[in-house]
């Protein structure tokens, strides 16, 4: 179990160059709320194309084993 747990907010690039990187902007009554800043910077329908270019496709790593396998290492 953690100690501290730390919250990541995005924000898009051009909102927060056309508004000087002032997160104070974000803050309302109710706390820190990003939605504004996606109001007018929604995703094209390709998401893929759009998350390919900072998390590129890879494999898991994964080693499937079938199921005589894991019951094997497992006694």
């Amino acid at each position: 179990m953690a100690i501290w747990q730390v919250s990541i907010e995005l924000v898009p690039a051009s909102w927060a160059e056309e508004h000087n990187f002032k997160t104070a902007l974000l803050y309302e009554e109710d706390g820190f709320d990003t939605t504004c800043s996606w109001a007018d910077n929604q995703p094209s329908e390709d998401l893929d194309s759009v998350f390919s270019k900072i998390l590129p496709k890879s494999g898991s790593g994964l080693k499937i084993l079938p199921v005589g396998e894991v019951l094997k290492n497992t006694t």
